[in-house]
């Protein structure tokens, strides 16, 4: 029964929505971007979900046919490599699209830096396995605080969630043994401090 919790925690929490659950934030957050009218806000929604989820998913039964993933854990640090490098290629794709659609340029960066992010998280699992679930919700913290302080937005209950969500998902990685401590640990922390990249 834990287990199965764990499985749905990591799948609701997984970082390729990360970027759907950012826009979710923007459109709720009573900043401007709540005011963008609702037609404009479900393109932004469905260009962002099916570029940044759908797409590099589509691949995944390409990679298991080729034998260049065991499983759709990707439970192996290697077999982690050319999947995020798609995902880096599926989230620039993004960010291209939605940089030609007349909206805030607000919008523009963080799509662009959502594709640092994976460019990052690449670049380390060249070398070591890191919770690519908590640097997105270590991210997606980070970016929550800048907007918050950007904007002068009371943000006290999107961080509330945000950090309890952030101790469910790392809770579940460690209980599911995807990781280690400081894989999780150290996950969060370079998506929560990578914000100085905005």
């Amino acid at each position: 029964m834990i287990k199965k919790i764990a499985n749905i925690v990591s799948l609701i929490f997984h970082p390729l929505l990360g970027p759907t659950y950012g826009m979710l934030f923007l459109f709720n957050s009573g900043s401007y971007f709540s005011f963008i009218p609702n037609e404009a806000k479900l393109i932004v929604y469905l260009i962002t979900f099916i570029g940044t989820f759908v797409l590099p998913l589509t691949f995944m039964p390409f990679f298991l046919y080729k034998k260049i993933i065991k499983n759709l854990t990707l439970s192996v640090r290697r077999e982690r490599v050319i999947p995020l490098l798609i995902t880096a290629l599926a989230f620039y794709f993004t960010y291209f699209t939605i940089s030609q659609l007349p909206i805030p340029t607000y919008m523009n960066k963080f799509f662009l830096f959502s594709t640092i992010i994976v460019i990052i998280s690449l670049l380390i699992t060249i070398k070591w396995k890191i919770s690519n679930h908590l640097v997105g919700l270590g991210s997606f913290t980070g970016f929550v605080i800048f907007t918050g302080i950007k904007f002068d937005l009371d943000i006290s209950n999107f961080l509330i969630i945000l950090f309890l969500v952030s101790g469910f998902t790392a809770s579940a990685r460690l209980y599911l043994k995807a990781h280690s401590n400081l894989q999780v640990y150290v996950g969060f922390l370079t998506g929560l401090f990578s914000v100085i990249l905005f």
